[in-house]
């Protein structure tokens, strides 16, 4: 099936040196999530889903879910507004569909995707009920947990720099565009983990998000590798098969 909606515009991924193209959002993600699903099945010993303190379906269907969302910080002003920098016909395209994408930010250097995507979990600004032991780990999957200090006693990224996530202080309706991306990309993300709602995840202890951002981390890097995962011309969205 072909994906629909203004979510299909978003970029992941470009290549401008070698020519015009490009890897959707939604592709990188549903890579990502085979692949992980590739490894817990298998690639990870049976003495890592046990030092987790899940079953093998728990441990399954949270490490799908976190591989399906890791990059949702990409779904924000800020990054789209880098990536589209030598792509200015995908940035007319995401634009002209109602995304703020601007060319100034706030600190950007304080929300880079991965954090972003934390926050876009964890925050009490949208209404996911992601437990932050959950968020942290994919804020955790370039290496480094999120260190956000406290700015004017809030830490919520969101709150601080609503900009960089929406390219506007206070538009409703441009955030709302942002925020109907967010919930496509976790709404996406609990059918490939075979569950109905976030409430289904289960808890997760210190030893398991070590245990988890470690295999986010693998499963990543294997779905960026252009080899087996080429970008695609500009002028293709590509299609998903469900």
């Amino acid at each position: 099936m072909k994906m629909e909606g203004k979510y299909r515009f978003l970029m992941a991924k470009s290549s401008p040196d070698t020519g015009q193209i490009w890897l959707p959002l939604w592709m990188h993600l549903e890579d990502t999530a085979g692949i992980m699903r590739k490894l817990v099945t298998a690639w990870i010993p049976e003495s890592i889903v046990n030092a987790s303190g899940m079953d093998y379906d728990q441990f399954m269907a949270i490490s799908v879910f976190l591989a399906a969302v890791h990059d949702i910080g990409k779904a924000s002003s800020y990054f789209q507004s880098i990536i589209t920098k030598s792509y200015p016909e995908k940035y007319e395209e995401i634009t002209a569909s109602g995304f703020a994408v601007n060319k100034e930010y706030r600190e950007p250097g304080r929300t880079p995707h991965a954090y972003a995507g934390q926050w876009i979990l964890q925050s009490d600004t949208n209404d996911f009920g992601i437990d932050e032991k959950i968020a942290m780990v994919v804020g955790a999957h370039h290496g480094k947990p999120d260190g956000s200090i406290v700015v004017m006693g809030e830490p919520d990224l969101i709150k601080v720099y609503p900009v960089n996530f929406f390219g506007s202080e206070c538009d409703d309706a441009v955030k709302k565009i942002w925020k109907d991306s967010w919930h496509e990309i976790v709404s996406r993300a609990l059918g490939l983990a075979g569950i109905q709602s976030v409430s289904e995840l289960p808890d997760v202890t210190l030893e398991a998000q070590v245990l988890l951002s470690g295999l986010l981390i693998a499963a990543d890097w294997i779905a960026s590798n252009p080899t087996y995962f080429p970008l695609i011309s500009v002028d293709d969205y590509g299609d998903v098969s469900l």
